[in-house]
């Protein structure tokens, strides 16, 4: 079992707002279950308040319930007034979706983009003090158990997380303590399954001066693209410590 913590007093609330979003969305106990991949009774105790989600936990429940982190853990009490004029507005959007769209889930965004490194606290370092991004979430101590396992899809999985905050959404760090990787490097761009993670700001080569200064290598100048569908991107690719693809973008979209 993925032990979850049953003292966590600065999440107080957090079983009520989950029921609250639950019951917004007309969804039972048992789907959200099945759909966030815990227990049944999980849910219940977490929304009677008998026990509190891991972190990894609240991630799987927010990302089901269309909530983010902040809005389960310090959201205001459920049956807030500005609650049920977000569930309004959701209920707006969906009833103005086509009906295709209408059958699922409307996706309101990227909530996180994962990048698995070797060590944490290096990693850490490099995205705070030399990006400049912002922890959200301080390193977790190492975790693991059947249902982190099934949820991530990875036998005998165990890790530790720190989240930084990019704007309006969020990079997360994930180091796995078992197994241990199938890899000793990070894919190439080329490479099935390769992603990389884009920085926009303002000024590219002003941003890419900066960095140099604090000893990030970039591949290249940066690119200056002036026609065809991606005119106004200036963009250039530099690698994180374990040589994961990173990228600043600076786009000034053509007149019309």
């Amino acid at each position: 079992m993925d032990h979850e913590p049953t003292d966590r007093p600065e999440w107080t609330g957090v079983g009520a707002r989950i029921r609250h979003q639950r019951m917004e969305l007309g969804m039972s106990q048992q789907t959200l279950a099945q759909r966030a991949g815990v227990s049944k009774s999980l849910i219940s105790q977490i929304e009677n308040g008998r026990s509190y989600p891991s972190i990894t936990t609240l991630y799987l429940i927010g990302s089901t319930l269309e909530a983010n982190f902040d809005e389960l853990v310090a959201g205001k009490p459920a049956g807030h007034a500005e609650d049920r004029h977000d569930s309004d507005d959701a209920q707006r959007r969906r009833a103005a979706a086509p009906p295709e769209a209408r059958k699922g889930i409307i996706m309101q965004g990227v909530f996180h983009t994962g990048i698995t490194v070797s060590d944490l606290d290096r990693s850490l370092a490099f995205y705070r003090d030399v990006l400049g991004l912002e922890v959200w979430v301080e390193p977790t101590e190492v975790f693991g158990g059947d249902e982190l396992s099934r949820g991530v899809g990875v036998d005998g999985a165990s890790l530790r997380l720190a989240v930084m905050k990019v704007g309006a959404s969020n990079l997360e760090l994930l180091e796995y303590a078992t197994p241990p990787p199938p890899n000793d490097q990070a894919m190439p761009p080329h490479g099935l399954g390769s992603m990389h993670v884009a920085f926009q700001v303002d000024d590219v080569h002003a941003k890419m001066s900066e960095l140099e200064s604090r000893g990030v290598e970039f591949l290249s100048p940066p690119n200056i693209v002036d026609e065809g569908p991606l005119a106004g991107w200036r963009w250039v690719y530099f690698n994180d410590p374990d040589g994961v693809t990173l990228e600043l973008v600076e786009f000034n979209p053509p007149a019309s």
